[in-house]
């Protein structure tokens, strides 16, 4: 399941989402308002309540972004480490 598009910030109360291209299911989205609506399916601009986020993560296929604390990334550093070319002495 791919992602439809992407949030942003529209306002202090309020989020947008920009698809790339028509999704004409979110117009069923009660909470979506929809602000622009662009020309031969080059996408479309939705607004919505910051409390609503939560509800809409599944219609809108969200995912959150992977946060690594510093004691994995050190240890993924080390584990990349391992793995890399090592330059010939010779």
């Amino acid at each position: 399941m791919s992602f439809l598009g992407y949030v942003y910030l529209h306002s202090p109360t309020h989020l947008g989402f920009a698809t790339d291209r028509n999704r004409p299911s979110l117009r069923k989205v009660a909470e979506l308002e929809l602000v622009h609506d662009g020309d031969e399916g080059e996408g479309q601009n939705y607004i919505f309540s910051v409390g609503d986020l939560d509800k809409l993560a599944d219609p809108l296929r969200l995912r959150r972004k992977r946060r690594v604390s510093e004691a994995e990334k050190e240890r993924l550093r080390s584990i990349g480490m391992d793995s890399q070319f090592k330059r010939n002495a010779a």
